[in-house]
């Protein structure tokens, strides 16, 4: 029996109403699917970042001329205390290599310089012909602390374990964890890692200053009396605003001067 008019026209309607919502739907699906791309792109490109950065947090100076550390050292030790590090200080002493720069950037990455190659009191210290090789051993710590975790004696340690903590630090490639390791082995081998200084032989200016304000302080407590008192307030859980204003008013009147 064929459809009536109506009939054919409510299934038309029908069909209709069927593909607009598979079309919203459908829409819907690709808004969505946008969306969560573009989220999860910029979260895994943040991810991607963070653990660059992580990975590139680790970096380790390295000299060309490794085998000028100690000469250099030497004659530091033989020169006079210079206002800076600089280039032409360098030269002054013999060191004219454009590859004898890259002790500047080594001395103030072990602390011996601050970044504007100004002497620091390890510099001093360095100088100390008795004393500079136990400096030196505990600078080489402290810089590559994340060596020594791994091993308290990598100094020590032979190439293949070196280059791999070396690698696994810094992400570096094979050149660079070759560079690094000519640097490390260069410096530990004029250091002295027998025996860790004594706590009093490197002293931190900073902790002078620290010392002297310290002193400063307990002169200006032993003239001075002083009293006070802590006072503490537990406010009750109220909605009702005119509690506090109470409370607060009750403080200033009678306790605050």
């Amino acid at each position: 029996m064929p459809l009536s008019n109506d009939n054919n026209t409510d299934h038309k309607t029908s069909l209709f109403s069927k593909r607009s919502c598979r079309q919203q739907l459908k829409q819907i699906i690709d808004v969505l699917a946008i969306l969560f791309y573009m989220t999860y792109n910029t979260s895994t490109s943040s991810c991607k970042q963070a653990f660059k950065e992580d990975l590139e947090m680790t970096e380790y100076p390295y000299m060309t001329s490794n085998n000028k550390i100690a000469k250099i050292i030497e004659s530091l030790q033989s020169a006079a205390r210079p206002p800076k590090f600089t280039l032409d200080f360098l030269r002054n002493m013999g060191y004219t290599s454009t590859n004898d720069r890259g002790i500047v950037p080594l001395l103030k990455r072990l602390g011996f310089l601050t970044d504007d190659s100004i002497p620091t009191v390890y510099y001093d210290q360095l100088r100390d012909k008795t004393t500079y090789k136990k400096i030196l051993a505990a600078r080489i710590r402290e810089l590559y602390s994340e060596l020594f975790t791994i091993n308290t004696e990598i100094y020590r340690d032979n190439e293949a374990n070196v280059k791999g903590a070396i690698s696994r630090v810094t992400g570096g490639n094979e050149v660079s964890v070759k560079r690094v390791y000519g640097t490390f082995k260069s410096l530990c081998s004029i250091a002295d890692f027998t025996q860790a200084p004594a706590e009093n032989s490197i002293v931190e200016e900073s902790a002078e200053d620290q010392m002297s304000a310290s002193k400063q302080i307990a002169v200006e407590k032993d003239s001075h009396t002083e009293f006070h008192y802590n006072i503490q307030i537990h406010l009750p859980a109220t909605t009702d605003i005119s509690v506090y204003n109470s409370i607060f008013k009750s403080l200033k009147e009678n306790l605050l001067i």
